[in-house]
């Protein structure tokens, strides 16, 4: 009998293991290094692409102006008009009294020679009310340099306070900061007696000096029969728009004192401010890109340039650094259009750029 049990042979077929893919972990090390380059590199290409390729300077809207004042001593009894206001050319501003005309006088019956009644006395009250009205205005201007100090020292012990709070300096360094402004404190309130003190002798001066005028044109009007000249009316020589007034009514102005400021509409332009080795790139009726403070954009005109060198205004002079000297330059709008985009930032700083190629 033949055997059941067969001989099996091997198998040619195999099953192969599946082969799982291994994940690759992400290196976040690497990435965050990379990333960070990348913002580095980028922040530097941003930058010497500004400075290698833009010429920039920081500028103020401003409009041309008319200063008023006079050549002598005059005192404003009255003013027509007020801040703000708008005015054109012959409109009366104020009316004054000019101290050289109190002797010119109108005879009314006779043409002789018209006596002169005068005072010594008028003389010294005029000249100390003068006097007294400067101290009051030194002692207004120490107020405001104190209070200005006062401002800048807090600014540095805040930031001596956080010093002294990482062990950067010792607490006693504190000490001077304090005493500063105890002593700016004290400065300011002597300043304000005082000038309490010079208002009340002003006061009773400004007294004295009516019944002294008073009384002299009494005695001129007896010796000569006469009567004084009209007030003065200062009419205004353009149009434009009152901007400031710097008197009040009854107050002296002294020569060449600014009595009020006219500021003409359609003058309009940027005191702009460039680095001194940027002039070489500078050309007079260049057009450059003017940008505001809200973020919105403009362009204007080159006129001309300043043939001296000014020191930067405060508002774009770096604290703590050497006072800078730059080159000064006004730039108008480039027409009608742009003009009427400026006048909303009268008085604030822009941005001023123009390609260097």
């Amino acid at each position: 009998m033949k055997s059941a049990d067969f001989k099996r042979s091997t198998s040619k077929i195999r099953v192969l293991e599946e082969v799982r893919p291994v994940k690759r972990k992400i290196n976040w090390d690497r990435t965050i290094y990379l990333t960070a380059l990348l913002i580095v590199l980028g922040i530097v290409l941003f930058v010497a692409g500004r400075s290698n390729f833009f010429i920039r300077g920081e500028g103020q809207v401003l409009f041309k102006k008319l200063e008023i004042q006079f050549t002598q001593d005059v005192q404003i009894i009255e003013f027509i008009k007020s801040e703000g206001d708008s005015v054109s050319v012959g409109d009366t501003l104020f009316r004054y009294y000019d101290e050289n005309s109190v002797n010119q006088l109108v005879s009314k019956v006779t043409g002789n020679p018209i006596k002169i009644i005068s005072s010594d006395n008028l003389d010294w009250i005029v000249r100390e009310r003068i006097t007294t009205e400067k101290r009051i205005e030194l002692a207004k201007i120490q107020i405001d340099e104190q209070e200005r100090l006062i401002n800048m020292t807090k600014g540095e012990k805040k930031r001596v306070e956080k010093e002294v709070y990482l062990d950067v300096y010792p607490a006693a360094k504190l000490d001077k900061y304090t005493t500063r402004l105890i002593d700016y404190a004290s400065n300011i309130e002597s300043a304000k007696e005082e000038i309490l003190f010079y208002k009340k002798y002003l006061n009773h001066l400004v007294l004295q000096e009516k019944l002294e005028r008073s009384k002299i044109h009494q005695q001129n009007a007896i010796a000569n029969n006469i009567q004084p000249v009209i007030l003065h009316a200062y009419v205004s020589p353009v149009k434009g728009t009152i901007t400031q007034i710097r008197k009040e009514n009854y107050e002296v102005a002294l020569e060449s004192d600014v009595i009020m400021s006219i500021h003409k509409p359609t003058n309009l332009y940027i005191k702009a401010f460039y680095d001194q080795e940027d002039v070489k790139h500078l050309h007079q009726g260049d057009v450059v890109d003017v940008r505001f403070p809200d973020g919105t954009e403009s362009y204007g005109i080159l006129q001309r340039f300043y043939s001296a060198t000014y020191q930067l205004p405060d508002e774009f002079q770096k604290k703590y650094e050497p006072t800078t000297r730059s080159i000064a330059a006004d730039i108008t709008p480039i027409d009608g259009m742009e003009l009427q985009k400026w006048k909303p930032f009268y008085k604030l700083n822009v941005q001023v750029s123009k390609p260097l190629y």
